[in-house]
C-alpha cells in the first residue's frame, strides 16, 4: 500500500478547495526507485533515486484510470497492475529496484511505498510489477 506524502495530501487540497491543478495537466506518472529509503508522509519526489537503465522507464498513470472505493471502511484509489518489463540490469550504481513512486505531472511527489522485497533484474525479460493503491485514513485527527 503506498503512503501519501505531504507534498501529495496539499497538492490534492489544493485541487479540490482552491482548484488549483497541476500547470502540467492531470496526469501522474508511476517511476521505480532505487535507494534504501522507507517512504513516510515527509518524504518528496527528491527523497527518492529514479531508476536508471536496463530499459527502464517511468509510466504515466492517466487521472481517469484510477478507481476510487471503500475497501474495508477505508476510501482507496486503485489503478491497474502495472508492469516493468527489463532489458537487462539496471545501471551497476543503483542496481536494485528498492520501492514505487508517484509524482503529478508538475513532479510534486503524490505517493510511495517499499517493495515487498528487493528487485534486481538481470536479464532482458526481467518483471517487476506495481499495484498503485493508495488509502485515505480514517484514523483519528491530529490536534492542531
Amino acid at each position: 500500500m503506498m503512503v501519501m506524502l505531504k507534498t501529495g495530501i496539499t497538492q490534492k487540497l489544493k485541487s479540490y478547495f482552491k482548484k488549483e491543478n497541476p500547470i502540467s495537466g492531470n496526469n501522474l506518472t508511476l517511476k521505480l526507485f532505487t535507494n534504501e529509503i522507507t517512504p513516510t508522509t515527509a518524504h518528496t519526489a527528491a527523497s527518492f533515486v529514479e531508476a536508471t537503465g536496463g530499459g527502464y522507464a517511468a509510466k504515466t498513470l492517466s487521472a481517469s484510470g484510477f478507481t476510487v472505493s471503500e475497501v474495508g471502511g477505508i476510501i482507496q484509489s486503485a489503478y491497474a497492475q502495472q508492469q516493468f518489463v527489463f532489458t537487462g540490469p539496471l545501471d551497476s550504481g543503483a542496481p536494485t529496484i528498492r520501492g514505487a513512486y508517484i509524482v503529478d505531472a508538475d513532479g510534486f511527489g503524490i505517493c510511495a511505498e517499499l517493495a515487498p522485497a528487493p528487485y534486481t533484474p538481470v536479464s532482458a525479460g526481467n518483471i517487476f510489477a506495481v499495484d498503485p493503491i493508495f488509502q485515505e485514513s480514517t484514523g483519528t485527527p491530529v490536534a492542531g
